[in-house]
C-alpha cells in the first residue's frame, strides 16, 4: 500500500484504474467476495471505495443488486466535453501571454508525434502524446485552481479516450488542430487560440459521441 494512503483509497484507486483501462467495462458488476479475496481484506473497506467511487461518478450502486461500473451515454459525452472545453478554453486564454518559443517548440514535437500516428486507430501512445501537448498551456495558465479542476476531469476523460480505443477512432483530425492553436500561441492571440481550443475539444466529444452512438446501432 502506498505509504499515506488509507486502506480506503489504495482499493478505490485500483478499481478506477480498471475502469479507466476498460479492464472493468461498462455495465459490468463489482463482486464484493471476489475483490475481497483479491484484496485480502474484508469487505468493510472495499464498500468505502465503492462509495467513493460512486461519488466520482466511475460505479452505480443498485440496492439489491451491488456496484456496477456505470455506462458511457452521449449525453454524459456532451456534459463532460461542454464542461471541458470552456475550461480549457480559459486556460488557452489565459496562458497565451505566458507561452514561450520553448513551449511552441515541444508542442509542435508533441504534434510531430501525433503526425506520425495518422491513419491509425486511436492508441494509448496518442492518449499519452495528446494529454501532453494539453498540459503545455493549461500548467501555464497561472490559475492553480483551474489547473486542479481541469486535472480532477482528467481521469473521467481518460476513461472515455480509453473507451474510444475499443472502437474504431482515428487519430487523424487532431493534427490539424494542434497546429493552428500552435500558430495562435505563436502569434500572441489569446481569444483566437481560446476559440480553437473549445472547438477542438467539442469536436472531439462529437466523434466519441458518434461512436457511442454507431455501437447502439
Amino acid at each position: 500500500m502506498e505509504y499515506g494512503k488509507s486502506l480506503k483509497d489504495t482499493i478505490a484507486d485500483s478499481i478506477r484504474e480498471d475502469i479507466i483501462l476498460c479492464t472493468l467495462k461498462p455495465g459490468e458488476r463489482l463482486v464484493e467476495p471476489k475483490l475481497s479475496e483479491r484484496f485480502g481484506i474484508s469487505r468493510t473497506p472495499i464498500r468505502e471505495a465503492f462509495r467513493q467511487l460512486e461519488g466520482e461518478g466511475f460505479i452505480k450502486i443498485i440496492p439489491r443488486k451491488g456496484a456496477i461500473v456505470t455506462e458511457i451515454t452521449p449525453k454524459d459525452v456532451d456534459d463532460l466535453y461542454l464542461i471541458a472545453a470552456k475550461l480549457e478554453g480559459l486556460a488557452a486564454y489565459l496562458s497565451a501571454p505566458y507561452i514561450t518559443p520553448e513551449d511552441i517548440a515541444v508542442m509542435s514535437r508533441k504534434n510531430t508525434e501525433l503526425e506520425k500516428l495518422q491513419g491509425q486507430v486511436v492508441s494509448r501512445d496518442y492518449s499519452f502524446i495528446n494529454n501532453s501537448f494539453h498540459a503545455i498551456f493549461i500548467n501555464k495558465c497561472q490559475n492553480e485552481r483551474l489547473i486542479r479542476i481541469l486535472y480532477s476531469l482528467s481521469r473521467q476523460f481518460d476513461r472515455f479516450r480509453n473507451l474510444a480505443m475499443t472502437m474504431t477512432d482515428k487519430v487523424d483530425a487532431a493534427v490539424l488542430d494542434h497546429q493552428s492553436i500552435i500558430d495562435a500561441f505563436g502569434a500572441k492571440d489569446a481569444k483566437l487560440v481560446e476559440d480553437l481550443v473549445y472547438n477542438h475539444v467539442l469536436q472531439s466529444g462529437e466523434r466519441l459521441k458518434k461512436l457511442l452512438l454507431s455501437k447502439k446501432s
